[in-house]
């Protein structure tokens, strides 16, 4: 995810290197979530560098995103989802439209 991030953008462009490992951690992984919290980033920053709070700016932009279209029932699954560990929890058309739109991602490992 760091190499991905900078083949985008010279990473001497953030203030500080923990902030590249934020986006990569509220990504999910996600190389197009990253890519998305990336330019969140750049839209916002009114400096040269990107600093911790544009950066913290761009995660709550993407979380708004998500809390415009998740329904209440989205959460009760992301809930169980999540308290279930990583083991399969069903997949219903809820579930798979959370996957397609990334609130919900399924890795490799299964989980």
């Amino acid at each position: 995810m760091r190499e991905l991030l900078a083949k985008r953008i010279d990473p001497a462009t953030f203030a500080n290197p923990v902030l590249i490992d934020r986006l990569i951690e509220y990504s999910g992984g996600h190389p197009r979530e990253l890519l998305r919290l990336l330019r969140m980033a750049c839209d916002l920053t009114e400096s040269e560098h990107i600093e911790a709070p544009t950066v913290e700016s761009a995660i709550d932009k993407l979380a708004a995103d998500f809390r415009y279209w998740l329904q209440p029932d989205d959460y009760t699954l992301l809930a169980k989802v999540d308290a279930s560990k990583g083991a399969h929890v069903g997949n219903d058309e809820r579930a798979r439209n959370l996957l397609w739109r990334l609130a919900l991602l399924h890795y490799n490992d299964g989980s």
